[in-house]
């Protein structure tokens, strides 16, 4: 009778063996990362989820794209998507109602990527928010500042300029202001 438990106890052992090798291998199947046509195609995919709901009514559909596009940037930095995905990033988080993490995509988009033409766009984008989303105006002004400095030909300098000016005003003065600016585009 030993022998049969012996023999028991050596066919448990190896079916465990068995057992715990394969969970290690499909472990290692999940940790192997995604293939690009993977992330690209969802990304496709959520995109006209998104197009066709509000961003805050599918949480679970934004959080994914956002973790999607960040994903390929990271891992495939030199894609010619990336500019483009860093900036449809920071659009849905600011959808998310997560201002600051769209204004951190969107620096990295400039540090990355400063030739490319979304570029300009984030700065601006970034100070528009942070000032009309979460009222940081110090900050706004140092994203709007950098358009001026960095790409003072680009249109959008001249509306970070404007934007500027009429920052710190109060309803008022922004009034006046703005009637002056409209009387004067009659004059022209």
């Amino acid at each position: 009778m030993s022998r049969f438990v012996w023999a028991g106890f050596l066919l448990l052992a190896a079916f465990g063996l068995i057992v715990t090798s394969c969970q290690q291998k499909s472990g290692k199947k999940a940790d192997l990362p995604e293939p690009q046509e993977t992330i690209v195609g969802r990304i496709d995919s959520l995109e006209k989820v998104l197009i066709h709901e509000d961003v805050a009514l599918n949480d679970a559909a934004a959080a994914q794209i956002v973790k999607d596009y960040l994903r390929y940037q990271e891992r495939w930095p030199d894609d010619p998507k990336c500019p483009d995905y860093l900036f449809k990033a920071a659009d849905v988080m600011r959808g998310m109602y997560r201002v600051q993490d769209a204004c951190t995509a969107l620096d990295l988009l400039v540090r990355r990527y400063p030739k490319s033409p979304q570029a300009p766009e984030a700065l601006f984008f970034a100070g528009f928010m942070l000032h009309n989303d979460i009222s940081e105006q110090e900050k706004a002004n140092e994203f709007l500042q950098r358009v001026i400095e960095e790409y003072p030909l680009h249109p959008r300098a001249v509306e970070a300029r404007q934007m500027i000016q009429v920052m710190g005003m109060d309803e008022q003065d922004l009034l006046r202001y703005l009637e002056e600016q409209g009387s004067k585009d009659g004059a022209s």
